[in-house]
């Protein structure tokens, strides 16, 4: 019997951000949890929103303060890009958070120092 060995590759494709449908240049005054921000719309109204494709611990849970700690050093006080239109059970906007054109729900932390 022979052994046939496969290798597999995980290509991610990072998206570039041009426009967005939620708007563009708003300011993250801050970081709920490690997937929900604040940020200030056009007319500098605080919008409370989550990051898509992210799972954060919420308060309470393992690594929370960690979580939170590692968004807040990426993105508060930042100007992000907001694309999405979807509304979670909670009210808040389900959206892609992009700076520098990088989609940070994308954005994982590999390590944690304990």
């Amino acid at each position: 019997m022979q052994i046939v060995r496969f290798c597999k590759f995980l290509v991610v494709a990072v998206p570039i951000f041009e426009g967005t449908a939620f708007g563009q240049g708003h300011k993250v005054v801050g970081v709920s949890y490690g997937d929900t921000i604040t940020a200030l719309d056009e007319a500098k109204r605080q919008i409370k929103v989550r990051l898509a494709g992210t799972d954060a611990p919420e308060r309470g849970q393992v690594f929370a303060n960690r979580s939170k700690q590692n968004r807040s050093r990426l993105v508060f006080g930042k100007q992000v890009t907001l694309e999405g239109k979807k509304i979670d059970r909670y009210g808040r906007r389900v959206v892609k958070v992009g700076y520098v054109g990088v989609d940070l729900g994308l954005r994982t932390f590999a390590a944690v120092r304990c």
